[in-house]
């Protein structure tokens, strides 16, 4: 997640509050990583695994260090085993300090390792305090956020495009038909589409899609306040050629585990082709017949 496109305040509102626990553990550290971008640090990630025991390097004023970054919650604290990996990833790395940044705390045994190893620690408290003076002016988190409208805005769901294209394992002609979804709201919302989505045509014939694209599908997913996100499906051509203006799709999703339905109607059609949107809207078609009659009347 590359948070330096976002509105950081609007994703923190629920982020604090839930320890980042509707982070998933590599938007986490992407998070971590943003923190120190934005206090004056070079970052580079380790490309979430196989980072011996980093997940972020920075470097300022000459200086190297390796950061493990641990998303658990209030009462799982971080021990020996979790400090004794950063000391590893120190030394693969190359760095010349070690850190820890955690949103709980630390056991007995790991505070005594750190000390012996050299191992700067950031607790829950500690975490916090650089989020405030980062992002929130310094001030107490539920001092800037209270007068935030938590109930402010909504999920949004626009048609994108469809193109003609093969499925693997299916023997009818598909379209691969492509959505975006905008969280206007200001928190993180879960989201999950537990069942396939349906198209009402004009006409009013009814088709559900096959499956979702593998990847782009709202599976178990958190939408950031103020982000958006895009997710494809597959329809059968038995019943249905062509999406066009008027069409409507219904979506059946679990939204912060409540049972929600969406509805989008299709303002306009563009098919995609080669990776191309081409739209033949009635302005082009009006070019179309001009050059024509011009033509036939030069050459009558």
């Amino acid at each position: 997640m590359d948070f330096s496109k976002t509105n950081i305040q609007d994703i923190l509102f629920s982020g604090i509050k839930n320890r980042f626990s509707d982070f998933s553990p590599y938007d986490f550290e992407d998070f971590i990583a943003q923190l120190f971008k934005d206090n004056g640090y070079d970052v580079e990630g380790t490309n979430y695994s196989g980072d011996y025991g980093a997940d972020v390097i920075t470097s300022k004023n000459g200086i190297k260090t390796a950061i493990q970054v641990k998303r658990y919650s209030k009462t799982n604290k971080v021990g020996v085993k979790d400090i004794n990996q950063i000391i590893g990833g120190k030394e693969f790395h190359k760095c010349d300090k070690a850190m820890v940044v955690c949103t709980s705390d630390y056991t007995k045994q790991g505070i005594k390792l750190s000390k012996e190893a050299d191992v700067e620690l950031w607790n829950w408290e500690d975490l916090l305090t650089n989020i405030q003076d980062t992002y929130l002016d310094g001030k107490n988190y539920l001092s800037f956020y209270s007068e935030f409208d938590k109930d402010s805005g909504e999920l949004i769901f626009e048609y994108n495009s469809y193109e003609d294209a093969n499925a693997t394992g299916y023997a009818d002609e598909m379209m691969l038909v492509s959505f975006d979804v905008t969280n206007t709201t200001k928190k993180n919302i879960y989201l999950n589409m537990y069942t396939q989505p349906i198209l009402v045509t004009a006409d009013k014939i009814q088709v559900q899609a096959i499956s979702m694209l593998k990847g782009h599908s709202l599976e178990d997913e958190t939408l950031f306040a103020g982000c958006k996100t895009d997710f494809s499906f597959w329809i059968s051509k038995s019943r249905v050629n062509a999406i066009e203006a008027g069409d409507k799709f219904i979506f059946n999703l679990d939204v912060d585990g409540e049972d929600k339905t969406f509805e989008s109607e299709v303002s306009y059609s563009p098919f995609k082709m080669n990776g191309d949107k081409s739209e033949f809207s009635l302005f082009t078609f009006m070019v179309v017949v001009l050059i024509l009659w011009l033509l036939i009347v030069l050459f009558s």
